[in-house]
Parts: C-alpha cells; structure tokens; sequence
C-alpha cells in the first residue's frame, strides 16, 4: 500500500485528501498456502453506540474465514495467485413495538491473478476480483433524513424489511514495457460490473404503500422503495515515464466510460401532523429506459525534479473532459475545458525518510454523475 498525503501531481485527478495505491499479491517461483479465521460475537465486544433512531441490535455473531494458494506454473515464466474468504455476519434487531428480527449478511470474496514475463521488457498481469453480498435487512428506511421523525409504534412489519445485493465483478489487463534503459511503458484495460439492489423482503411490503401517520407517529404499510442499479464501466489507458539524472518525465492519456441504469420505484402516503391532509409520493416505471453513458477523457504530462536529497518540486498539467450522453444517445452534457494546473514541493527535515514538510497549489475538478442525464 502505498499512500501520498501532498503535492497531487497531474497523475491524479480529483484527489484533495490523498491518494492511495493497493498492490494485489502476486505469486512467485516458491508454492505458498495460507489459511486463517475470525469470530466475534456480542459476548465477546462492548454495547454498541448507535445513533438516534437505529433500532437496537439484541444478539450478534460475525466470522469469515478463508485460504490463499500462490506459486509458479513456469518458473520464472508464469505465476498465480488465488484466494477465497466467505464471511456471514448474523444479528437480531429490534423493530419498535414489534420485537425483534433476524438480519444476516452473507459476503464471498474472490481474487485471482496470473503474472506473464514475456520477455525481459514485458511483462502482463491478468486480474479477477469479486466481492459480492446479500442481506435480509431490518432497518429504518429513512433513517438520515432529518426531516422524518423517528415513529413511536411501528403496526408492520414490512416497512422495515429489505433484501439487499450486491454483486461487483472487475477484470483487468496491465501491461509493463521497459524501452531501453530511460522509457518504461505502463498500459491498462479494466471492465467493472457493478449490481446493487434493495427491494423489499415480502410480496406485501412490495405491493403495500409506505404509510407513515405523522398525527399518531404511526408507520405501517410495506417498504417505501426499490431500486436496482446495474453500471459497466470500462477504462483504457497508457503511461509513459522517463528517468534522466535528476528529473522524472511521465505523461499519459486514459478513457473511462461508464454505462447504465438506476431502475425501481417507490409509494409513500404521508399524514401531515395535525391530521388535516394526506400526501401521496409515488413513481414507478420498470420498463422504463433510463440508462445514461458518462464518458471521460484525459490527458496528463508532468514533471519530479530532484533539487537536492531533501528538496523536490513536482509540475505538472492536467485535462479532462467529460460527456454525459442520455437513454436516446444524445449528448446532454460536454464539459471540455477542464485545465488544471499543478504545482508542489517536498522537503525532508532531519534525518532522511523519517519527517517532511510539503505544500501544493492546484486545480482539482470532481466527475459529473451519470444520473444528471436523465434530467
């Protein structure tokens, strides 16, 4: 792991409290096996702190457990890794008035790599990644908005009840290319799929309003929501480096598209509190097409200039552009002028490696969401 907390250089986007970089292990010529576990319970920990309007959790227990192979299919040639980690995380809680209700996670981590020395100025790693979730959830559907008040008597259960998915996928190709003894080439190409959904537990808190009663702090009904959002993202790549004496030169171009839909519905029927007025929130269209394509281009050159063992500056200029096109094709946002310059220093007090005083001047611009195409 490795994290940056000053000087961003051009390299990096939109990151203005820091940046950290995690390698995924990597097999190598000796065969490797690990095994590990972990529990906990509530016998075993403090009583929880929970904020206002969480419903109080009664008995809970938490393992996963897991192993790792990695070695060398060709020595010197070939190399993998693998690892695999299920978890579940059970607990009782608490719905008001209703008493209590299991809640139980279900998690299953999956990681494999294959690194490939083509030659002695090449090399390739394949990577797979996969961290997927279930849930029957119980929970207070609007908890953190501050404009709901938490309901004395709760008459359904349905209306804290939700299955909750999660289910991410990533597959990655990352190519190193050493050019003579001055130019190292780095390129990449990644697909990410992402599914994440949350409908409600039964056919009756599906098929039921939300009914919340503000005059007699009442909820009843079924689950307020569904929602089920389904994104693919691909991201393309090449970076070029070059060492000579004290300076370091990188530039790079990259390409991230990012596809999909946010689909599902919600019913909610709302008693004013002095009981005078109904409110009804509703919408629903499963079939509707509302899928956007958010497309980001960049380009990045800057440069390390070694002053002295303790001093070094970092230069740099950055562009993006971003176009976020709607369920038709068309472009409904272009944003092209984003110039972000980038300027810092590192200095090293004391003893070498041990403390440093940094500063940096720059323009950072944040990514437009997806979603704004539909409106």
């Amino acid at each position: 792991v490795q994290v940056r907390t000053g000087s961003y250089q051009a390299e990096y986007r939109s990151s203005l409290g820091g940046v950290v970089d995690v390698i995924t292990h990597s097999g190598s010529n000796d065969f490797q096996a690990y095994v590990f576990g972990f529990y906990t319970d509530d016998k075993l920990t403090k009583e929880e702190q929970l904020a206002v309007g969480t419903p109080p959790g009664g008995d809970f227990k938490f393992y996963d457990f897991g192993f790792g192979l990695s070695g060398a299919l060709k020595r010197d040639k070939l190399w993998y890794s693998l690892s695999f980690n299920p978890g579940v995380a059970d607990r009782v809680t608490e719905i008001p008035t209703l008493g209590s209700y299991p809640d139980e996670t279900r998690t299953l981590n999956v990681a494999a790599k294959l690194n490939w020395r083509l030659n002695e100025a090449n090399d390739l790693a394949f990577t797979f990644l996969s961290a997927s979730s279930s849930q029957t959830a119980v929970g207070n559907p609007l908890e953190g908005d501050n404009n709901v008040p938490v309901p004395t008597e709760i008459s359904s259960a349905e209306c804290y009840l939700s299955d909750a998915n999660s289910t991410p996928l990533v597959f990655s190709l990352e190519g190193f290319h050493w050019v003579g003894d001055n130019l190292f080439l780095e390129s990449s190409a990644s697909w990410h799929q992402q599914v994440d959904e949350q409908v409600p537990s039964s056919d009756a808190g599906l098929s039921e309003p939300f009914f919340a009663d503000f005059s007699t702090s009442t909820w009843s009904g079924g689950y307020p929501f569904s929602v089920r959002n389904d994104f693919t993202t691909v991201d393309l790549g090449i970076k070029g480096t070059v060492v000579a004496d004290r300076h370091t030169w990188k530039a790079g171009l990259d390409f991230r598209q990012r596809k999909g839909a946010q689909t599902g519905g919600y019913s909610i029927l709302l008693r004013t509190p002095d009981g005078s007025q109904y409110l009804w929130y509703y919408g629903d269209d499963p079939e509707a097409d509302d899928k956007s394509t958010n497309r980001i281009f960049s380009a990045f050159a800057q440069d390390t200039w070694r002053l002295t063992e303790r001093l070094r500056l970092n230069l740099g200029l950055r562009w993006d552009g971003q176009r976020i096109l709607d369920s038709n094709g068309e472009v409904g946002l272009s944003i092209l002028d984003q110039w972000q310059p980038r300027m810092g220093f590192t200095y090293q007090v004391g003893p070498l490696g041990v403390r440093k005083f940094f500063g940096n001047y720059g323009r950072f611009y944040q990514e437009v969401g997806s979603p704004v195409a539909n409106y």
